[in-house]
């Protein structure tokens, strides 16, 4: 895999089939991986924030690995695929911290509040800890789907 800064996705203007983008959004870093037609991969990394030389660290990155400078629009067809991860919110979810936010889940999927730690200290402990919950209020909401005539 190459370096973006030694190598763009694209040296001529052509764009005729769209370029696919894989994306990790972390807290410090955000991470690129381009796909040539060619089928060989780039990779790039950029700072997540950096206001003083982009507004977002996505953008910039594609728009790196395009061959595009700044301001200059990107192509109708250029991009075929973007796809993007982030561990921003997992991580502040985790380490509680961050804003206050209200969730509304349904009954069924009220299990999936129950976030922990990803690692187990004590694999093998006959009496596991969990972590407090990250909520401090709950509230289930007992729901139905069905399909509408018209």
């Amino acid at each position: 895999m190459e370096s973006a800064m030694s190598y763009s996705l694209c040296n001529d203007a052509i764009f005729d089939t769209g370029l696919e983008f894989w994306i990790d959004r972390g807290g410090t870093f955000t991470d690129i991986v381009g796909r040539r037609r060619t089928a060989t991969l780039v990779a790039h990394k950029l700072l997540s924030e950096n206001p003083e030389a982009y507004r977002d660290a996505a953008v910039h990155g594609i728009r790196e690995l395009l061959g595009l400078t700044h301001g200059e629009p990107i192509p109708a067809g250029a991009i075929g695929a973007v796809k993007m991860g982030t561990t921003v919110a997992t991580n502040a979810l985790l380490k509680r911290k961050g804003e206050r936010t209200l969730l509304v889940i349904t009954k069924g999927l009220r299990d999936a509040l129950r976030i922990g730690y990803q690692g187990a200290a004590e694999i093998f402990a006959r009496h596991i800890i969990k972590p407090e919950m990250s909520t401090s209020a709950h509230s289930k909401l007992t729901s139905a789907c069905a399909p509408t005539e018209r």
